[in-house]
C-alpha cells in the first residue's frame, strides 16, 4: 500500500518543475522536495521566485506545505561579511541551518563531512555490537562476512563517491578502524576505505561514459593526440578532491596501463 501511495503521489506531482533550470533545480524524492538554487552576482531573485511558484503550485493542488519543517541551508565560501535575508512562506521565517540530512546523508554548510560520518560511525558501532554476537555464537566465518557486507560495509559505501574524496583523514580513520576490528572478528581482510572509493569512481565514471545522455558525460574531455583523459583543473581543493576530478585521474591510471 506504501509503495502505491508513493507512486500515486509522484504521478500527482510530476508537473511541479522549475521555470528556471539552468539556475535552480527542483529535486523530488517522493513526498521529500528540495530546491536548489545557484545564485549569481547577489541576484536571489529567480531562486526567490521558484520558492514562490512551488508555494503557489501546492496551494492549488491542495497540498499543505509544512513550513515549520522547511529548512535552509547556504553554502557560501566568500570571504568577509555575508548577510542573507530569511525566506518567508506564508508569514512564517523559514529557519536556516549548518548541516541538514536528505536522504541519508548529512550535508554540511561547509561541504566537511565530519557531521556524516559522526552518523555513519555511531550506526557502525551499533551494529559491530551484533557481529560480535555473531562470532561468539561460532556462526561461520562465511556468514560473518556476509553480514558484514550487507549490515555494515552497505552503511559507509551508501553515496561514498559524493563525499568520499573529501573527507578529512581523522574521520576516514574512524571508518578504518571499524573495517579493521570485523576484519578480525570474520578472519577475513576486507577491502579498506580507500580502495572502495576508487573501485566505485571507476565503476561510475565508465558507466557515465557509457551513457551519453548523463549530464556529467560531456565534461570529460580526452586528449585528441594520446586518447587519454584530461585532468580536470581546480584552484580549491576542496572541488579538485571531489567526484568528477577524482574520477578522471583514476581514469588516466586505467589509460597508462
Amino acid at each position: 500500500m506504501i509503495v502505491c501511495a508513493l507512486v500515486l503521489f509522484t504521478i500527482y506531482t510530476n508537473d511541479c518543475v522549475s521555470e528556471n533550470k539552468i539556475q535552480v533545480c527542483l529535486i523530488k524524492f517522493a513526498d521529500d522536495s528540495t530546491i536548489q538554487g545557484f545564485i549569481v552576482n547577489d541576484d536571489e531573485t529567480v531562486y526567490r521566485r521558484e520558492i514562490d511558484n512551488f508555494v503557489e503550485w501546492c496551494d492549488i493542488h491542495f497540498l499543505d506545505l509544512n513550513v515549520p519543517k522547511t529548512k535552509e541551508i547556504i553554502l557560501d565560501f566568500r570571504k568577509g561579511d555575508k548577510k542573507h535575508s530569511p525566506i518567508i512562506i506564508k508569514n512564517e521565517e523559514v529557519k536556516i541551518f549548518d548541516n541538514h540530512k536528505y536522504i541519508g546523508i548529512t550535508v554540511s554548510n561547509n561541504l566537511s563531512w565530519s557531521e556524516h560520518i559522526s552518523n555513519i560511525f555511531t550506526k557502525l558501532n551499533q551494529r559491530m555490537y551484533f557481529l560480535r554476537k555473531l562470532k561468539s555464537f561460532q556462526v561461520d566465518d562465511t556468514i560473518l562476512q556476509l553480514f558484514y557486507s550487507s549490515a555494515l560495509q552497505s552503511i559507509f559505501t551508501f553515496c561514498l563517491i559524493c563525499w568520499g574524496g573529501n573527507t578529512k583523514i581523522c574521520d576516514k580513520d574512524k571508518i578504518e578502524k571499524i573495517i579493521k576490528r570485523a576484519s578480525r572478528i570474520s578472519n577475513f581482510t576486507f577491502e579498506d576505505f580507500n580502495s572502495i572509493y576508487s573501485r566505485l569512481c571507476n565503476k561510475k565514471i565508465l558507466a557515465i561514459l557509457q551513457d551519453k545522455s548523463h549530464p556529467l558525460n560531456n565534461q570529460i574531455i580526452f586528449s585528441e593526440r594520446s586518447g587519454r583523459p584530461l585532468s580536470i583543473r581546480s584552484n580549491r581543493e576542496r572541488y579538485t578532491c571531489s567526484f568528477l576530478p577524482s574520477a578522471v585521474r583514476l581514469l588516466q591510471l586505467t589509460f597508462k596501463r
